[in-house]
């Protein structure tokens, strides 16, 4: 009985925190796929919160910025208690160790609460020394936001700041929040995200509604390669100094305004 009961609560990866899920109500087929996916997790569909999200007018990356902001809203207002909260975009694809790296991901939170703003589910990103690192996770700076745990106390930190979360701009919401130190008036910026080591949470390799222009469009064909390309260019700049950390954000604060 007790293997069996130890059986069943190693394939349970969701703690007491609340789960947000940003799904456009005219993509039903994604709202299906998520289903799938969170079953995978042993996440029940029950307990995930699916606020009401319409097309912006303004096009795909207005709308991205204002929903995760909306999300963070209502994470800060109904759940007054929690530290932190996952929230996951409608095209998240798990692994095989989601599962595993979630639940650690959690438990890294708690042991590192102080130092960490968000953790990023996925390994697109540029490493930075921290005493906090780990085998699974580590500090630095990326790019995608399809997948993270984000705390209270950053999102108390934005509210500070601005005196309430920010609009969208047009600005890409990864960007900002990553590399994007160079606007005086970027409130999201911080250099507490960490992210995974290995890969943990994909994306659905297929066209993005996130876009504002042609170029823009045709870089997000498949969102995915791009930004690996990215990611892994940044890191050898790095690692060979032809660039240091500030250098490769500044790079990456122009291509962001390329595919503005």
């Amino acid at each position: 009985m007790q293997s069996l009961l130890k059986i069943l609560y190693s394939n349970i990866v969701m703690s007491n925190y609340p789960v947000y899920c940003i799904n456009l109500q005219h993509r039903k087929d994604r709202r299906l796929h998520t289903l799938n996916e969170f079953s995978k997790l042993n996440i029940p569909v029950n307990k995930v919160n699916y606020p009401y999200f319409t097309k912006n007018a303004k096009g795909g990356v207005f709308g991205c910025f204002d929903s995760h902001m909306k999300v963070w809203n209502d994470f800060f207002i109904k759940y007054p208690k929690q530290k932190y909260c996952l929230v996951l975009e409608d095209d998240f694809v798990t692994t095989k160790k989601s599962k595993t790296i979630i639940s650690k991901a959690a438990k890294f939170i708690d042991k590192n609460y102080h130092d960490v703003d968000v953790l990023m589910l996925h390994n697109l990103a540029i490493k930075v020394n921290n005493s906090a690192n780990n085998e699974l996770f580590s500090n630095g700076y990326g790019f995608l936001s399809h997948a993270y745990f984000i705390t209270r106390h950053y999102i108390e930190s934005v509210i500070f700041k601005n005196k309430k979360l920010p609009k969208p701009n047009g600005s890409h919401f990864d960007f900002e929040m990553s590399v994007n130190k160079f606007d005086k008036d970027n409130v999201l910026y911080t250099e507490k995200i960490f992210y995974t080591n290995q890969i943990c949470l994909k994306q659905i390799n297929d066209k993005s509604d996130n876009y504002v222009n042609i170029f823009d469009e045709l870089f997000r064909q498949d969102v995915n390669k791009p930004i690996e390309y990215i990611a892994k260019l940044s890191s050898f700049a790095k690692k060979n100094n032809i660039l240091n950390d500030d250098g490769v954000k500044r790079v990456a604060y122009f291509i962001s305004y390329l595919i503005h």
